[in-house]
């Protein structure tokens, strides 16, 4: 049986300016993304890539939905910021009727599946953005509270019992 085998290869395919961002300041990075899709017609999102002191090392635009919605997977938030050796990045979508910017409770159940495929792959999810078409309405999850807790349950989920609450097995005769 034949095998195919595969290079995996990152090409730059331009440049963008961009200024030093700090994750207290995040209307830098609102700002940033609102220019590159806040204005499009249908949703889309996008990563910032940072290094480990929190500096912009690239970006990409991972996907395009419809007027209301973006399918989020995971596996292609990260790819790109795998291949560009990102310790971390701040993720962003936009809403594109002139409405609120605040996160419907899809959004924050993508922010939390996206926190915890991170957590696994060593890439930390810093912020998610979400912008508007205005520019000057946004919302940081981060700022807004929603990436703080350390632990993350779906919705139904209960709480994993602390190792103190787990009964511990005894042994048996038999």
């Amino acid at each position: 049986m034949r095998m195919p085998i595969y290079k995996l290869k990152l090409v730059r395919s331009g440049w963008f300016e961009f200024p030093p961002i700090a994750l207290e300041h995040p209307q830098l990075a609102a700002h940033f993304f609102h220019r590159l899709i806040g204005q499009a017609v249908v949703e889309h999102s996008a990563a910032i890539f940072l290094d480990p002191l929190g500096q912009p090392t690239g970006l990409t635009i991972i996907g395009m939905g419809d007027l209301a919605r973006i399918p989020v997977v995971a596996r292609e938030v990260f790819k790109a910021a795998i291949l560009a050796n990102a310790s971390g990045l701040i993720f962003s979508h936009n809403h594109p009727a002139p409405s609120s910017s605040k996160p419907s409770p899809q959004d924050i159940r993508v922010t939390r599946r996206l926190i915890s495929a991170g957590r696994i792959l060593g890439l930390h999810l810093l912020d998610h953005i979400i912008v508007t078409p205005s520019g000057a309405d946004f919302t940081s999850m981060r700022e807004a509270g929603l990436l703080e807790s350390p632990w993350w349950p779906e919705m139904g989920e209960q709480r994993a019992p602390s190792a103190s609450a787990v009964p511990q097995s005894t042994p048996t005769n038999s």
